[in-house]
């Protein structure tokens, strides 16, 4: 069974749209993996890593079940858990005393302190409690608000992980808000404290409003490169399968840092530029741009100014939450311009065949360029 498939079957069996027949194909591949001591290895993109990191991390807390069903339902999930082990080298350990639930690829999650994860859904409202039992954050349609007048001895942080196809915003406890889009995971104190500077760290692509604080500057690690505000608005884009982090300013100043060259001046950038970090090469460079190109995304807009055929593909799979596959070698650096507004992806690819020649299939959720 390829990594593909069986993915697609893991999805459908967690969401309870699998039939019969695939369930059975999906113990049976599970039971002959671990027979055999499967030990191959599989490339995984940034989506399928975080969807394994949350299965490492699964929730523990569930509803108390009649004994027999919970015994039913428990194996089952330890058999899939168990092929994922074994099928990845994770060497995870799954008791036999506790019962874990999966989140669904495409559910927004936050990592608790204690590692639970809670779910969030947009319909429905969450009250996020402490030990004491005192609200401290609460959702709202696609938003999660930090209580901004809870303070804390201690940094406990949490992880919100937004999922491939959706978008999320979250008010910190110091207000500054911070709007992640898909694909994206942002890991931060759940209270920051009243001394030091503010840190969080971002994978995939934000956009910050900061809360200025003179006293306490605001500090955004990407993995490589560092971005230190006071109070400003930018773009964060670093997704680790980029080959490169970028920085957009629309207000205020920030400054970028090569975590490899601590001892290099920072770059400072002024309203309307764009900051570049080459991961390979650990460089920093600066360049006017259109700023409106880089934050349509939050207006559900998709706006591409020269860009290669290969990166343009992988933000449509974010966006869209759909796997493509170019099969046209000749096309994957090519630089397009294109804008597109709120569509479906068929839309997308309908205007790529009419303007650009560009043959494509779609079968499911997989897109393949011919």
């Amino acid at each position: 069974m390829t990594k593909e498939k069986f993915f697609r079957l893991l999805s459908k069996y967690e969401q309870e749209t699998s039939t019969p027949e695939e369930t059975q194909l999906l113990y049976s591949y599970c039971e002959e993996a671990q027979q055999k001591a499967f030990s191959q290895t599989w490339e995984l993109s940034d989506r399928e890593e975080t969807r394994l990191r949350l299965l490492k991390r699964l929730n523990r807390s569930v509803q108390t079940m009649e004994k027999q069903a919970k015994r039913k339902k428990r194996l089952r999930y330890t058999q899939i858990a168990a092929a994922v082990v074994v099928l990845l080298g994770l060497g995870w350990f799954f008791s036999k005393e506790q019962f874990y639930q999966v989140p669904a690829a495409n559910q927004i999650t936050l990592e608790l302190e204690d590692g639970s994860i809670q779910i969030l859904d947009a319909q429905e409202p969450f009250q996020l409690t402490d030990t004491d039992g005192k609200i401290v954050g609460q959702t709202s349609k696609h938003r999660l608000t930090y209580d901004t007048q809870t303070t804390a001895s201690a940094i406990a942080y949490h992880t919100l992980t937004v999922p491939y196809g959706k978008k999320f915003t979250v008010a910190l406890s110091d207000g500054s808000r911070v709007h992640l889009n898909s694909g994206s995971s942002l890991r931060y104190p759940k209270t920051f404290l009243q001394e030091g500077p503010r840190e969080v760290s971002i994978t995939g692509e934000g956009f910050f409003e900061v809360t200025k604080n003179t006293q306490q500057p605001f500090i955004v690690n990407t993995g490589g490169l560092d971005v230190r505000v006071l109070g400003t608005s930018f773009n964060v884009q670093a997704y680790t399968e980029d080959l490169a982090s970028h920085v957009v300013l629309v207000e205020g100043a920030v400054a970028l840092s090569a975590e490899e060259r601590p001892t290099t001046d920072p770059v400072v950038l002024e309203p309307g530029e764009m900051g570049s970090y080459t991961k390979a090469e650990a460089r920093l460079s600066k360049s006017r741009v259109a700023t409106a190109v880089y934050t349509s995304w939050m207006q559900g807009q998709l706006v591409f100014r020269d860009i290669t055929f290969e990166n343009m593909l992988k933000k449509l799979e974010r966006h869209y939450n759909v796997k493509i596959n170019n099969t046209n070698a000749k096309l994957a650096q090519e630089r397009f311009n294109a804008s597109f507004g709120d569509v479906p992806v068929t839309a997308v690819f309908e205007s790529l065949k009419t303007y650009h020649g560009i043959n494509y299939t779609l079968k499911g959720d997989v897109i393949t360029i011919h």
